[in-house]
């Protein structure tokens, strides 16, 4: 069982989540300090650590913050930047 925890990804709900026999996560991570417009491949790392030191898996990055991606989804201007920017977060998830 997958549990979806949106940008909690607290102590005491990963604990609970491990508790109630869910086998893995899903959601979306807060941006580290670095991230500009994508998320980092240490922001992943570390999020990707946090969830597996409670037994879990991560099994899902949820898309980006609405600021990263609004601008593409409604063709506004800069939206080609977000769009590879997104692509930068796909290719640090590797």
């Amino acid at each position: 069982m997958k549990i979806f925890l949106s940008t909690d990804f607290s102590e005491d709900r990963l604990r609970f989540t491990a508790q109630i026999g869910a086998d893995g996560v899903s959601g979306q991570p807060k941006p580290g300090s670095g991230d500009d417009g994508f998320y980092s491949v240490e922001t992943l790392r570390n999020h990707k650590d946090l969830v597996e030191s409670y037994g879990l898996k991560w099994a899902a990055v949820r898309m980006a913050p609405l600021e990263w991606t609004y601008r593409s989804m409604l063709g506004l201007g800069g939206g080609n930047r977000q769009i590879e920017n997104y692509k930068k977060t796909l290719r640090n998830t590797s």
